[in-house]
């Protein structure tokens, strides 16, 4: 069965939002697309009613490039709220290689079109994904040498932001 924005998808998060709302009127929920939340562009003119929702997008960054960015921009050219809850600086598999050069032109992108972003994953998982080394504490206060090389560019990427942290 393929599920398609109109027929499955949007049904559900519809269903889904009017239980959250019994509870919550103005949280925001961000919801899925199709292949794995990247067809942020079938939304366009069919949008779920409801002012507080957003729509996630998931990439990573050696697999996905320019014509994610490109459905992306189409979603955000038509007022559509994106949010992005999981990318990697990896290929898909969260395995391969760093793609630093891709990861900084998505966060050039990201910031262009003020979208927040949620890196995947701090883990010790031993994938190149992972931010922390295999082993690392799951208390914190890691040491540079159990950060991996995804963990760094990140680390990087949000201490330039936030340079007075």
């Amino acid at each position: 069965m393929v599920f398609q924005w109109n027929n499955t998808l949007k049904p559900y998060h519809e269903a889904v939002i009017k239980e959250i709302r019994k509870y919550d009127p103005d949280n925001i929920v961000v919801c899925g697309t199709r292949v794995w939340s990247q067809r942020v562009d079938e939304v366009i003119g069919n949008e779920i009613n409801d002012a507080n929702v957003a729509y996630t997008l998931h990439y990573y960054a050696a697999s996905h490039k320019q014509y994610l960015r490109d459905i992306a921009k189409q979603a955000i050219d038509n007022n559509l709220a994106i949010f992005v809850t999981e990318y990697g600086t990896t290929e898909y598999t969260g395995d391969g290689y760093v793609d630093a050069a891709e990861s900084k032109d998505w966060w050039a992108f990201l910031d262009e079109n003020k979208i927040s972003w949620c890196n995947w994953s701090i883990a010790d998982k031993n994938e190149k994904s992972a931010a922390l080394t295999p082993g690392a504490s799951g208390n914190g206060n890691w040491s540079l040498d159990q950060v991996t090389e995804s963990g760094k560019l990140v680390r990087t990427e949000l201490i330039e932001k936030n340079p007075t942290f």
